[in-house]
Formats: structure tokens, C-alpha cells, sequence
């Protein structure tokens, strides 16, 4: 299940109509899946309360993706928006009882962000 719902993430990309709400949701999905794999865990199951700064998270990344679907010659490829990036530099969130996640472990395969 999302930790971010459609209608709040339509909210804080300003969008009014409903048309692009299937692509809207495949994108708070992969967000949510690509941050999980960052962390090495699933997000829900890590904690009772989910952090507001992971909830933010994968709302400003499913919102850069969506004003960037197509690939641009001027982007820097695997760069993380500033917000998710500083999350991870920081060393990420705890638990609502302010016990640490498990540390994150890289996926094989998966890439490094700066």
C-alpha cells in the first residue's frame, strides 16, 4: 500500500483534473518501490507511524517525475531531487519510538546516488 495517497499527492503538485490520476499513482508507486530499495526495507513495515520526511520523499520524487517523463539532454542522469538526496546523506529517519531502522543495504545491481 502507498504511503502517500492520490489525492494528496494531486495537492501538492497542484493538479486539478483527473485525468492523468493512473499515471499519477504508477508514479507514487515507483517512488515509493525505488526509495524502498534505497533503504533496504519496506517502508510500512519499518514503522508504526511513517516519518513525514519519507512521506515526503517519495511525494517530491513522484511529482519530479511526472514534470519529467521524457528524458532531457540537459538533466543529469541518477541524480536524486535535493530533498531525497539530503535525506539519505543525513542517514535517513527513526522509528516513531525512536528506535533505528535496520541500516540501509545496498540491493545487488542497485545504483548509487550521490
Amino acid at each position: 500500500m502507498a504511503i502517500v495517497s492520490l489525492d494528496d499527492q494531486k495537492a501538492h503538485m497542484r493538479v486539478d483534473f483527473n485525468d492523468d490520476d493512473a499515471q499519477i499513482q504508477a508514479q507514487i508507486d515507483g517512488a515509493q518501490a525505488h526509495l524502498e530499495q534505497l533503504l533496504g526495507y519496506t517502508i510500512e513495515e519499518e514503522f508504526e507511524v511513517v516519518p513525514t520526511d519519507l512521506v515526503q520523499a517519495v511525494m517530491q520524487l513522484a511529482a519530479n517525475w511526472y514534470e519529467n517523463r521524457e528524458a532531457t539532454s540537459g538533466d543529469v542522469p541518477g541524480v536524486l531531487p535535493l530533498g531525497i538526496g539530503t535525506l539519505f546523506a543525513s542517514g535517513g529517519t527513526t522509528r516513531s519510538d525512536g528506535s533505528e531502522p535496520r541500516p540501509c543495504a545496498p540491493h545487488e545491481g542497485a545504483r548509487r546516488h550521490p
